[in-house]
Formats: C-alpha cells, sequence, structure tokens
C-alpha cells in the first residue's frame, strides 16, 4: 500500500514540476530580445514531463485500487 501511495506523491510532484518548469520558460528574463523560446519545443516537453507524471499518478491509484479490492 506504501509504494502505491508513493506512487500517487511521485506522480504528483512530477506534474508540479512540469508546470512550473512551463511558467520558468516564459518569466521574462534579462538579455537580447531575439533569444525567445521554441514554443513547439517547449509544448513537446511539457506534454511529455505531464504524461509522465500522471502515468505514474494513474498507476498508483490503479494500485489503490487493486489492493483496496483484494483486501475485501
Amino acid at each position: 500500500m506504501k509504494r502505491y501511495v508513493f506512487l500517487i506523491v511521485t506522480g504528483g510532484i512530477l506534474v508540479l514540476l512540469a508546470v512550473l518548469a512551463y511558467w520558468d520558460v516564459y518569466r521574462p528574463k534579462v538579455g537580447p530580445v531575439g533569444n525567445a523560446p521554441d514554443d513547439a519545443a517547449v509544448m513537446r516537453e511539457l506534454i511529455y514531463r505531464l504524461l509522465s507524471g500522471l502515468s505514474v499518478m494513474f498507476s498508483g491509484i490503479l494500485g489503490v485500487y487493486g489492493y483496496s479490492k483484494k483486501k475485501k
């Protein structure tokens, strides 16, 4: 059971880190004006990070559900 709760918490942290990384990319920085990030690469990376975090969270939820069904 502890493993599944750990997976859910880890998935939540990964999703939070993905959102924070996305926010950090578009935060104004000091430097030349022409150094804008590549939007396609940023979105691709955000989707990849969100999917990885959500899949870890989903596997934890499935584990808790299976554990509770087996317990009954």
